[in-house]
């Protein structure tokens, strides 16, 4: 496995279950291995959801010992290390670079009032023309004026506000307070076209200018590893630590897109993402610089594979090889049963922190495999609403790439295409195409490649290609247009609930 003549690059993803480490040969472009060590979400009222940056230090240096222990000549020809991570976070940092709390992630929607109010007296079309990003409580800004107002000790306390993938490079380099433009772009404070902070609006939310990180090139060497982190991690010290991205802009070079094409991500949380050199003007779309002069322009659907977690979990089912099978035998429809994927709110197209996740259609004849299989469909539907949104801004995108964990079952993949009516081109390594971007970023920062584009030529290939079934298609028509009547039912229903939780919290 080991081929010590070779160079070699080191990737960390901090996603939301846990850290995928993956280790690439330069010149083969293959992924010789990888390493995935979870850590633990903490949940409560009011739709909190955070984790310890610790744990993330503890992940990233049980993947790394694990990768070195296999492969030690290898890790010994590491040329760079590029990071990636969950964006629209909150992970408050001291002047050393270690966490003063634990780091509220993309996913808490306790910010709800403060985005609310933020938009009220400033205007959501002026935000929106700020930022290219609707104000929405799960972006940094506003769970930073959340943390203010309740806990404003944390606050004085700290350095910097970062993101998960900023906090991984102050740990490996020292070099603390530091982010990128990708990264920025989700924070609801950053000027996406402009690339540079909306400082006016940062400290119209009540917040110190002090907190902003500085913003570095995706693919500039931000620093070295240090001795400290090289003995932890079982590296050699002195590595260049490339500055990286967030998760969705690493998901997009690793895609491979070019601009005017689209990608789809099937992760914990799922996006639409198309690769454009401007913002489109619709606020139910969202934007963030690319890993290079680009943008782009995405719509997410918050719990999609975070449903099919949920799902399995709540059936104690190990994996979903099992229900795939068994879902394989339900027609197209899921016998009549729909599913809302909102268990965490939902982001484009409906904005709205107070949805939740609901069946609609159960009877005493559905069983798990009619049960999951309307998972599946539901998310699919979710995303369908998405692709609506770009086509009436002339953004038919008849195709996409797909990536992320999701795109490993054939069965899901079938019914997306379908529930599309576009093809689906499926990348090589799917499961590892984020990392495979914090990758590039790292390699374009030490000069093996040019540009994040001529590494996406160089590591990206389709390995598979779904194309729409007409039968399915014309049987998931009728079904998208019920689902789309399911929402403005419920809004209200879902504004009530809200309510009562928020009494009893």
């Amino acid at each position: 496995m080991d081929k010590s003549s070779h160079d070699y690059l080191l990737a960390f993803d901090l996603g939301t279950t846990g850290n995928k480490v993956v280790l690439i040969d330069v010149d083969s472009a293959a992924v010789v291995d990888s390493e995935t060590a979870r850590y633990p979400t903490s949940s409560g009222p009011g739709g909190k959801f955070e984790q310890s940056p610790e744990d993330w230090w503890a992940s990233t240096v049980h993947g790394c010992r694990a990768i070195a222990e296999r492969c030690p000549d290898a890790v010994k020809n590491v040329v760079a290390i590029g990071c990636t991570g969950m964006m629209n976070g909150v992970v408050v940092v001291d002047a050393t670079g270690h966490s003063i709390r634990p780091s509220i992630i993309h996913a808490d929607t306790r910010a709800a009032g403060q985005s609310a109010r933020l938009a009220e007296l400033l205007g959501t079309s002026k935000i929106w023309q700020s930022t290219h990003n609707r104000p929405d409580c799960r972006l940094s800004l506003y769970k930073a004026m959340w943390l203010a107002e309740n806990e404003p000790e944390t606050l004085r306390q700290a350095a910097s506000i970062v993101q998960s993938k900023d906090y991984l490079t102050g740990r490996l380099t020292g070099r603390i307070g530091i982010t990128d433009p990708s990264d920025a772009s989700l924070t609801g404070a950053f000027d996406v076209g402009g690339r540079q902070w909306v400082r006016e609006l940062w400290t119209e939310a009540g917040l110190p200018e002090r907190l902003l990180p500085a913003v570095a090139g995706s693919t500039d060497v931000l620093g070295e590893v240090t001795h400290q982190a090289a003995r932890e991690l079982g590296i050699r010290a002195g590595i260049p630590v490339v500055t990286g991205g967030g998760d969705g802009p690493c998901a997009t070079a690793g895609s491979g897109v070019r601009r005017g094409e689209a990608y789809h991500y099937l992760g914990s949380s799922s996006w639409i993402g198309l690769s454009s050199t401007r913002p489109v003007d619709d606020d139910r779309l969202s934007h963030y610089c690319s890993l290079d002069d680009g943008v782009t322009v995405f719509g997410t659907v918050q719990a999609a594979g975070t449903s099919l977690e949920w799902f399995l979990t709540a059936f104690g089912v190990e994996g979903a090889a099992t229900l795939d099978k068994e879902a394989a035998g339900v027609a197209a429809g899921s016998d009549g049963l729909f599913f809302l994927p909102y268990l965490q709110g939902e982001r484009a197209p409906l904005w709205d922190a107070a949805a939740r996740g609901v069946y609609i259609g159960i009877t005493p004849a559905h069983g798990r495999a009619s049960m999951y299989r309307a998972v599946l469909e539901g998310v699919g539907y979710a995303l369908r609403s998405i692709l609506d949104v770009y086509a009436v801004n002339g953004h038919p995108l008849p195709e996409l790439r797909q990536l992320g964990g999701g795109a490993s079952s054939p069965l899901w993949r079938s019914i997306l295409a379908a529930i599309f009516e576009r093809r689906l081109l499926s990348i090589t390594g799917v499961s590892s195409a984020t990392c495979l971007g914090a990758a590039m970023a790292a390699g374009v920062g030490i000069g093996i490649w040019p540009s994040i584009r001529e590494a996406g030529a160089r590591l990206t290939s389709v390995d598979a290609v779904t194309q729409p079934d007409p039968a399915l298609a014309a049987a998931y028509r009728p079904r998208m247009d019920f689902y789309r009547t399911l929402y403005p039912a419920l809004q209200d229903r879902f504004n009530a609930l809200a309510t009562i939780e928020c009494k009893e919290a």
